[in-house]
């Protein structure tokens, strides 16, 4: 049988190759993200008690989204609730965490922005030790922000799609307006939400992704280009849609735009 640390490093492995595999598409449905969910009964009442961890399963998110984590995590966590889920505080996740750092080390390097895998799947295993042990957890929610590249492409509307959600271009500063010839098919970077949920074997239980937002506006002054929003996540609408869409079918989601998948029934890959 694999051992736990084991499967936190293929996890981590599929995870990061996961998170890529976001699509761009004329057809809101087609963009939805190919959840993985282990059985139909992933749910509030196989794991009741669920907590959010405070890092990402996978490398941390961009700098300039950092800042929003607790803001999307807020609106997970209501998510939750509604959905009858109790939460269990993070902070019982960062004190073993923290435990876990002082006897392996940080995973994270901010600097690099890499990770050494070795380190982070001796600490997540450590961590989920612990919180087996205690006997208050059922499920860890991971919540990333990933950065998307998008394109509004030949849309005469001027819309980017993908990872379920539609969002119009955006523009800000003064200018004449947009050049004829301006390429709208060059990439721009949009964030969604990359979901991850584990049982306290450190078994993937499921796993998804929602869109949220568009992270640059076409700025007007002088030559137009894409640059970063002024406001970012801001829109209470996008966050939650993009939270339900990155939930579904574990909290189903009314009116969710994509297809309906099996359960893998067998550890999620």
């Amino acid at each position: 049988m694999q051992s736990r640390y084991a499967r936190v490093i293929t996890m981590f492995a599929i995870v990061a190759l996961s998170a890529c595999a976001g699509s761009v598409s004329k057809n809101v449905a087609n963009t939805a993200f190919p959840y993985s969910i282990l059985s139909a009964d992933v749910g509030q009442e196989k794991y009741p008690r669920v907590l959010i961890a405070h890092v990402n399963f996978g490398k941390p998110s961009r700098k300039y989204l950092r800042p929003y984590e607790s803001r999307v995590d807020e609106f997970v966590r209501q998510h939750l609730k509604e959905a009858g889920f109790k939460l269990v505080s993070s902070a019982v996740f960062e004190d073993e965490w923290s435990n876990a750092v002082r006897r392996y080390g940080n995973p994270f390097n901010p600097t690099t922005g890499k990770i050494n895998q070795s380190s982070f799947g001796k600490t997540m295993n450590y961590v989920f030790e612990q919180l087996r042990s205690r006997g208050i957890v059922d499920a860890v929610v991971f919540t990333d922000l990933i950065e998307r590249e998008i394109s509004y492409g030949s849309s005469v509307n001027r819309v980017a799609r993908w990872d379920g959600v539609s969002r119009k271009v955006s523009t800000q500063g003064p200018g004449s307006g947009v050049p004829s010839d301006f390429n709208w098919a060059q990439s721009a970077e949009a964030v969604s939400l990359w979901l991850n949920v584990f049982d306290m074997n450190l078994q993937a239980v499921f796993q998804s992704a929602g869109g949220i937002e568009v992270t640059q506006a076409l700025s007007l002054k002088s030559t137009p280009k894409f640059v970063r929003r002024r406001n970012l996540l801001g829109n209470r609408r996008h966050i939650e849609e993009g939270v339900s869409l990155a939930f579904h079918p574990m909290i189903e989601m009314k009116g969710y735009p994509g297809v309906a998948r099996e359960p893998t029934g067998a550890a999620i890959q």
